[in-house]
């Protein structure tokens, strides 16, 4: 088996950016600045934080909802368990 031959790439000094791009189009997206690019990074970490009070209420909630059920579970199987267990009378 024969082997290949390496590709050789032009060193990124050597590219002309405005020649690589197809001529007549508008770039994708227009550059910011740093103070825009902290203000996307202060929202996006809000959102985050927004959502993660949103998840640990909501776990919460379930671990409340668990617990009131397995409490009332619990005192139903000991009210059943005493009335079983109660001396019966005799009625001879």
């Amino acid at each position: 088996m024969a082997a290949k031959s390496k590709k050789i790439l032009p060193a990124p000094a050597d590219i002309d950016i405005e020649s690589e791009a197809a001529p007549g189009l508008a770039p994708l997206f227009s550059p910011m600045s740093l103070d825009s690019f902290a203000d996307l990074g202060r929202d996006n970490f809000a959102a985050m934080t927004k959502a993660n009070l949103a998840l640990s209420e909501g776990l919460q909630a379930i671990g409340h909802e668990l617990l009131a059920y397995a409490t009332s579970s619990l005192e139903a199987r000991a009210k059943r368990r005493r009335r079983c267990s109660a001396p019966r009378r005799s009625t001879r």
